[in-house]
């Protein structure tokens, strides 16, 4: 049995890294944000905590699926995101804000999707924008 177990996970782990087969098993965490080379970040005036609830009913009314929503920390991951053209819906998307100063807040959009990066951030920053 362990001989089993070993050989399957010896083969899960050949040509992945061990950042790639914790994203697998995990999802993305806060420190891929800065890991991560498809990302898009933009600064806004608005508080840190007010930012996470706009973005939070942003994503709740478009149907995008949460799998962390941690409000200490401002940190969001979801899936589901509907983008044209088609990507596969099942690409994690996290979103990280933090304060820059007083009621300004950075955004930083991230995935290991560029495409779904992209789209999801012009999406969340368009929101951002028009409230």
């Amino acid at each position: 049995m362990k001989k089993i177990f070993f050989v399957l996970l010896l083969t899960l782990c050949i040509g992945c890294s061990f950042v790639q087969i914790r994203r697998a098993f995990l999802g993305l965490s806060r420190n891929d944000a800065q890991t991560i080379d498809s990302k898009f970040s933009q600064v806004f005036d608005i508080n840190p905590n007010d930012c996470y609830s706009r973005i939070l009913d942003t994503l709740k009314q478009t149907g995008v699926y949460l799998l962390k929503q941690d409000r200490k920390r401002y940190f969001i991951t979801g899936i589901n995101f509907k983008s044209e053209p088609p990507t596969v819906a099942s690409t994690e998307v996290g979103i990280l804000i933090e304060e820059v100063s007083a009621g300004k807040s950075k955004v930083t959009v991230f995935s290991d999707s560029r495409t779904m990066a992209e789209y999801a951030a012009t999406k969340i920053f368009e929101s951002l924008k028009k409230q």
